[in-house]
Parts: C-alpha cells; sequence; structure tokens
C-alpha cells in the first residue's frame, strides 16, 4: 500500500520509508532479518567501490557510510566494515530522520564539521547527492553499472 502511495505521489518518500522501517519492525523475526540483510550486502559489495575507498583512505580517515537506507541495517554492514554510521532513524523525540539529499549534507556538516576534519572522499550512485559530493576534495559519481 505504501508504493502504490507513493507511486501516485500521495505520501513523500522520506513518509513511505518511516512507516516502512515502523512496519518492518513489527516482524517477529526483524533483528533476524537486518543481521542477514547486512551480511548479504557485505558478501555482495562492489569492489571497484571498495577499492576507491580504500585507495582514498589511511590510518587516520574515517569512513562513514551516510544513506538514506534505514538505520537497522545500515549500522550493522558499515560495523562490519569498521566504519561509522549516518543513516534514516528516529531521533530521541521519535521523529524520522530521513538522510537524504540536502539532509545529508546538514547531519555531515553538524557531526562532522569542516574545522574539525578533511572532507577528503566521497562516492555516490545518487543523483540527490550532487551537492554533497562537491563538499569533499575529491568525489566519485559512481553508476550502479560501471566497471
Amino acid at each position: 500500500m505504501l508504493i502504490l502511495l507513493r507511486k501516485l505521489r500521495i505520501i513523500s518518500l522520506s513518509t513511505q520509508k518511516k512507516y516502512s522501517v515502523i512496519f518492518n519492525q513489527r516482524i517477529v523475526s526483524y533483528e533476524k532479518y537486518v543481521n542477514n540483510y547486512a551480511e548479504k550486502l557485505s558478501n555482495h559489495l562492489n569492489n571497484n567501490v571498495m577499492e576507491m575507498v580504500n585507495n582514498n583512505s589511511d590510518n587516520n580517515t574515517i569512513n562513514i557510510l551516510c544513506t538514506a537506507s534505514p538505520e537497522d541495517y545500515a549500522d550493522l554492514l558499515a560495523s562490519k566494515l569498521d566504519w561509522r554510521c549516518l543513516a534514516s532513524h528516529f531521533s530521541e523525540n521519535g521523529k524520522f530522520i530521513h538522510v537524504h539529499g540536502k539532509n545529508k549534507i546538514r547531519l555531515i556538516n553538524k557531526l562532522y564539521p569542516k574545522t574539525k576534519y578533511i572532507y577528503n572522499f566521497s562516492i555516490s550512485d545518487s543523483i540527490n547527492d550532487l551537492d554533497l559530493l562537491k563538499q569533499f576534495n575529491k568525489s566519485k559519481f559512481y553508476k550502479i553499472n560501471e566497471k
């Protein structure tokens, strides 16, 4: 139903994602599902993307998985990579924070201010992240089917 409402543009992407997370979290085996999903994702990471990240990282680098995907499994994936995670989540007061587009920029700048961090390298496959990519010394807009 949520997908239909989104396709008809009755609800926003953020609203669809919020209620999808709420509904999915009610599944009895949800924790097992997100653990399995994070494991599957970690086993199917794009080697070219990981090579680019590794080539632009050193021992002092803080890599951040910044995604509009739900924190439930994104955080697990980031942990497997030994990265930090900034993903769509519910705040302490229950408000849904959709980490998408300009909100990504706002949150990255707030949590990792340029006064303390060097924005070295960023990679994304979403056109919604083009403004975010511009904030970094080096960036790559990576088309999914790119080799």
